[in-house]
């Protein structure tokens, strides 16, 4: 099977998670996608809540003709989750398929900050949406690594292998959506939920509101 890996924080999932996922799931010719949501994800402030409304909230938006599977590898609340150390239990688990981890441009731009990112390039096939307004500038990355590319183009796709790593493709989206979930809690917080459904599908909004979960 061909199994795309997802992780995130996913509070709330959003409209622009829910079409990156489409489209990544349509183009990638996925056979299943694994979200593995983040209950403490050190490496931002957020306000936390329970990992079952995380779990409900991606089970009321994502499309039922896609063929998904919510991990628990990093719902405890406690504990600081790497993700060099869920793509290896991952990579175990599913050992005979071949894997894709796919990471938002937002995130890619600070991928070299990460827990030893260069073991996760050796690791696993990468998947880089690009939308608004996380460019990345492919040129300049090949630049900055002279001589380490293998590249090809094919389409909306452009592909970037070394001989030491696996590969990473970075993946131009035909829809790009400029919102994140930070900016869906400010505007409860704010009182604007009227703004804030725009953004959601209605579905979790709804949900949202009935258990006023980002009320103060």
């Amino acid at each position: 099977m061909r199994i795309g890996i997802i992780g995130g924080n996913f509070n709330p999932i959003h409209i622009g998670h829910v079409s990156m996922i489409e489209e990544v799931y349509e183009s990638f010719n996925l056979d299943k996608l694994l979200i593995v949501p983040n209950s403490n994800p050190h490496y931002k402030e957020t306000r936390k809540i329970k990992f079952e409304l995380t779990v409900d909230m991606i089970n009321l938006a994502i499309n039922k003709k896609i063929d998904y599977e919510i991990s628990t590898l990093e719902s405890d609340v406690n504990e600081k989750h790497f993700t060099l150390n869920t793509l290896k239990n991952i990579s175990e688990m599913y050992k005979n398929d071949k894997l894709i981890f796919i990471i938002g441009s937002d995130q890619f731009l600070k991928f070299e900050t990460w827990y030893k990112p260069e073991e996760i390039r050796k690791l696993i096939n990468i998947v880089v949406p690009i939308r608004t307004p996380y460019f990345v500038d492919v040129e300049e990355l090949i630049k900055k690594n002279p001589g380490s590319f293998i590249r090809k183009n094919y389409g909306r796709k452009v592909l970037l292998k070394t001989s030491t790593e696996k590969m990473m493709i970075f993946f131009d989206l035909v829809n790009k959506i400029d919102i994140s979930s930070y900016a869906i809690k400010k505007m409860f917080v704010e009182d604007n939920a009227r703004e804030a459904k725009k953004f959601l599908p209605s579905t979790v909004f709804e949900y949202i509101v009935k258990n006023k979960i980002y009320n103060l």
